[in-house]
């Protein structure tokens, strides 16, 4: 049997995705999905739309990872990240569960909304090989590096650094994220006909889009800020001083907050 023709995550693959799409509500109906931003092994994120036209990122959890006994890591490290550094880190402003309509749970996370990534702006290049301007680079390394440093005193390690989770600040109010998605028309829902025979609405990932592209000349890219997201793979780890060297503990000493 040939598989489905699923564009992104597969919605019938046992990781058990979130099967959403716009003009779904959330949480008793506090939030609205307004579109897909993207999405990931373990999880999608969805622009979604509150009262007093709130405009946030809900990221929620495959079932299988809402099981697992590390589900609440990114919780756990990304309230240590925002304690550590005041900006250039995801803001969590909610947790909550949702059941999906097999009654599956999903862990979801209300984040402050962010915009597209290092990695979209690369592959925008088509020419070159996709490779970006060494001003460019420049800046998202300083960027980076300064977050990894906060986290560092925090004995944080962060365990996903790709430029997949380096993205762009966004604007938050909801009559500027309007303005900005106006030529950017969303995605509409698609069906298809999963494996298991049910049929799947799908939608393609659009993440909230900015004025910068590969081509950006360094005067304009040195007002951007890169944050770093995607704290899932988050581990807190062990470090000794010697002779003004930062030595790293064993493997055994690196651990994630249930075991310690």
């Amino acid at each position: 049997m040939s598989m489905p023709l699923f564009p992104e995550e597969q919605l019938d693959s046992s990781l058990g995705y979130f099967s959403a799409q716009p003009a779904q509500t959330l949480k008793d109906g506090t939030w609205t999905i307004a579109r897909k931003l993207g999405w990931g092994p373990r999880s999608s994120t969805w622009l979604v739309i509150g009262e007093d036209d709130q405009h946030r990122a809900l990221k929620i959890l495959t079932a299988t990872a809402t099981a697992d006994p590390t589900a609440k890591n990114e919780l756990h490290f990304v309230h240590k990240a925002m304690e550590a550094i005041t900006r250039g880190v995801p803001q969590l402003l909610d947790t909550f569960e949702e059941k999906d309509e097999r009654g599956r749970s999903h862990f979801c996370l209300l984040f402050r909304l962010l915009g597209s990534s290092v990695e979209d702006l690369r592959r925008g290049n088509i020419y070159h090989v996709q490779n970006l301007p060494l001003h460019i680079v420049q800046k998202v390394i300083g960027d980076i590096a300064a977050r990894l440093e906060g986290l560092a005193t925090q004995n944080i390690i962060h365990g996903a650094v790709t430029s997949d989770n380096f993205l762009f600040w966004s604007v938050q109010w909801g009559v500027d994220v309007r303005k900005a998605l106006a030529n950017v028309p969303a995605d509409k829902p698609v069906t298809v006909q999963g494996s298991d025979g049910v049929s799947y609405p799908t939608v393609k990932s659009q993440p909230s889009p900015n004025h910068y592209t590969w081509e950006s000349k360094a005067d304009d890219i040195a007002y951007a800020t890169f944050h770093l997201a995607n704290f899932a793979h988050g581990n807190a780890c062990l470090f000794y001083w010697f002779h003004d060297l930062i030595v790293n503990n064993s493997p055994d000493n690196c651990h994630n907050p249930q075991h310690a």
